[in-house]
């Protein structure tokens, strides 16, 4: 259709649910930004029009997704913007028409951009002053596993089936479709202040869903996508003010861990573990942690990092590893203060591993970047350590020297510049993340003291390298202070 077609057809009023499908649709079809504005007008003023609830419930029921997706977002922009301008009567068939379409979207697999987005209008809805939608999650979680929308106050006043029951029946893409409405629950609750008057109670009814929150996450733990953790990081917030129990939520932890053993599961359940571990460590018991490092250093391990001294990065491995340092961020601690026990030995060689693996950091190694961070951590926990002490140097400090001095050895190797013909074959991304790589352990090095780390890395210097290329290597005196130094020239970067 040309723009001067285009430009005609606008003309016409869009009072039909054709009419506005075909308005939708020509949005995403080449033409001026004249006309794409043009529509964008006709459509946000039909939108807000008293209409536009009628035409939200219309636009569900296409066969386009794209025109679906725009009722979903009507639905959410109505009841964000124009709520008061319903009669009472009128909000309970809202909910009404919203647990209908997201049950029948779900039941033919729809993808997540619409059902995610009907989720976000249901949320809207919840978020009103004037709603009282307390079991909000029971109530999605019943009417997917009916395959249609079913009365709340039916629901309150029966003796309805238990959460884990229904959840047990659910299909896939049902059970997907509720853990999207729990993630977005909290995530939009998270937002407002837990302390005010106005919203304080929505938080109250968050913590009423909790339990069927955890029944539903225990059916689905292994598929993918975000579920447990926002649910756990909310919590994070809940529990600092000492508003929610973490009990239940903890009974999540065998289901969390369970697939770390299966092939098939196991990045997602590493990356969700990661993610806790990063946010909300206190999260996970001293038991718990316990069984953790016994995976860390089990056979398992052993057969994920493998592939990476091959110079596989396989994403499975690149999960371990991240998984890996996360469990090192949060135990810097008790890895330095117990050098003797055999676990923590174990460990440490892990994580010195991590930065021996073959490719160059950024441009094929994506694990030694985030390994340098995690010594550097802990390499400050030495230092303030050893300041704090004084004269009284405690025996683990010794042994925390000696892998700094690993650490700097490893690095040595890292920074090196590749081969002129391998470097010019890299991408920019990939130049750059080198480039902050080498940045990031030339920040790390001098902050090293000699009392901790004096060590020569000459020894390191590929001889075939050209001279100008290693400007200067070696011990250099810094403000009074002997500080161990590294200058390499990036001429080639």
């Amino acid at each position: 259709m040309s723009d001067t077609q285009a430009s005609a057809d606008l003309t016409i009023e869009a009072t039909t649910f054709d009419e506005v499908e075909k308005l939708i649709q020509q949005l995403y079809q080449p033409g001026s930004v004249q006309n794409v504005s043009h529509i964008q007008k006709l459509l946000h003023n039909f939108q807000r029009s008293e209409k536009g609830w009628q035409l939200a419930d219309a636009l569900l029921g296409s066969q386009d997704e794209k025109v679906r997706f725009y009722g979903a977002s009507t639905f959410a922009v109505k009841i964000r913007s124009d709520w008061d301008s319903l009669k009472d009567q009128d909000t309970g068939s809202i909910l009404h028409r919203l647990l209908h379409w997201l049950t029948r979207r779900s039941n033919a697999d729809e993808g997540p951009l619409v059902t995610k987005k009907l989720c976000i209008a249901l949320v809207n809805y919840f978020l009103q002053p004037s709603v009282s939608w307390d079991r909000c999650l029971l109530h999605v979680v019943c009417c997917l596993g009916e395959g249609d929308a079913v009365s709340y106050e039916q629901l309150m006043s029966s003796s309805y089936r238990e959460t884990n029951q229904v959840v047990q029946n659910l299909a896939k893409s049902q059970l997907r479709t509720a853990l999207w409405f729990a993630m977005i629950l909290v995530e939009e609750v998270g937002k407002t202040d837990s302390a005010s008057i106005r919203t304080h109670k929505y938080h109250k009814k968050v913590h009423l869903s909790l339990d069927d929150a955890t029944q539903l996450m225990q059916a689905a733990i292994t598929l993918p996508g975000p579920g447990s953790e926002s649910w756990v990081v909310y919590a994070h917030g809940a529990w600092i003010g000492e508003s929610m129990q973490l009990t239940p939520l903890r009974t999540l932890i065998p289901y969390i861990a369970q697939p770390l053993w299966d092939n098939y599961t196991f990045e997602v359940a590493a990356d969700c573990w990661t993610e806790l571990l990063n946010t909300f460590p206190a999260f996970f018991t001293p038991e718990t942690l316990v069984q953790l490092v016994g995976f860390l250093t089990g056979q398992r391990a052993h057969e994920l990092l493998s592939c990476l001294v091959k110079g596989d990065y396989d994403q499975d491995a690149v999960a371990f590893s991240r998984l890996l340092l996360a469990y090192g961020d949060v135990s810097i601690q008790d890895l330095a203060k117990q050098p003797d026990s055999p676990t923590v030995q174990s460990l440490m060689r892990l994580l010195m591993q991590l930065l021996a693996y073959e490719g160059f950091a950024g441009a094929e190694d994506d694990i030694c970047t985030p390994a340098v961070e995690f010594w550097q951590a802990y390499t400050e926990f030495l230092i303030d350590s050893l300041y704090a002490a004084e004269d009284q140097v405690e025996p683990w400090m010794d042994s925390a020297r000696q892998y700094v001095v690993e650490v700097v050895e490893q690095c040595w190797v890292k920074i090196r510049m590749p081969p002129e013909g391998v470097y010019a074959e890299w991408t920019s991304d990939a130049k750059g993340d080198f480039k902050v790589f080498r940045t990031d352990v030339g920040t790390y090095f001098p902050e090293i003291p000699v009392s901790i780390c004096c060590v020569s890395v000459t020894s390191h210097i590929d001889i075939s390298y050209p001279a100008d290329k290693v400007a200067c290597v070696g011990i250099l005196p810094l403000a009074g202070s002997a500080l161990l130094g590294v200058v390499v020239c990036d001429q080639l970067a």
